[in-house]
């Protein structure tokens, strides 16, 4: 853990390593191909959002995911980037993301939908169902919204067409829609934009000439 630590206050985020994702997807899934392949599709998405996360948030909340990333991380083996991402979620203050992101997020709506829908049963990264409380509801709406919010911006500067318009498919769904539900799911939106992410990379790769 000591020398990960250092690593990575001189260097950036290691790489996404498919082939050593691939192979702790086949052990842990084993014969069944469709599990490896979701395990794989989880993988890439985690791993971009937490690259989201270290890229484009602000320079001084890096202190913070540079504790999740080690804690999950073992020298010489890939990060566990879905317990990373769950750490991080977990240590997001909504009232600091209300500030960073100049009101968008709302925290009194999204306590109102907490307050709705904070005791349904959820599922855990380890995939035990468990309930959680309204503050980690909370917690999973601010930092839904502080993931989607990055995506957006950094979709605006570096690529326009199919990816802002899969990003409006997401927010209608899960945020303009819910609205009018009286609960909008930020948490739900930024899963969302990982999917339509994750899924682009697999079409790009299935094109003629790619």
């Amino acid at each position: 853990m000591f020398f990960v630590a250092l690593f990575l206050t001189a260097a950036d985020l290691p790489a996404f390593d498919r082939v050593a994702i691939l192979q702790r997807c086949a052990d842990e899934h084993g014969n069944n191909v469709d599990g490896q392949f979701g395990c794989l599709k989880e993988e890439m998405e985690d791993h971009h959002q937490f690259q989201l996360l270290w890229t484009h948030d602000r320079p001084e909340n890096r202190a913070g995911y540079r504790q999740c990333l080690t804690r999950y991380w073992e020298e010489g083996e890939q990060p566990d980037w879905g317990m990373a991402n769950f750490c991080a979620e977990r240590a997001t203050n909504p009232q600091t993301e209300a500030s960073e992101s100049g009101g968008a997020f709302n925290v009194q709506a999204a306590a109102a939908f907490c307050v709705q829908d904070g005791e349904e049963r959820m599922v855990s990264p380890n995939d035990s169902k468990r309930e959680i409380n309204n503050a980690e509801c909370l917690s999973d709406q601010a930092a839904g919204h502080r993931g989607f919010r990055l995506m957006r911006a950094k979709i605006g500067k570096e690529i326009s067409g199919p990816d802002a318009r899969a990003l409006d498919y997401c927010y209608q769904n899960w945020i303009k829609d819910k609205a009018e539900e009286g609960g909008s799911d930020w948490n739900m939106a930024n899963f969302c934009a990982h999917q339509q992410y994750s899924a682009r990379v697999f079409l790009n790769e299935l094109k003629p000439g790619q």
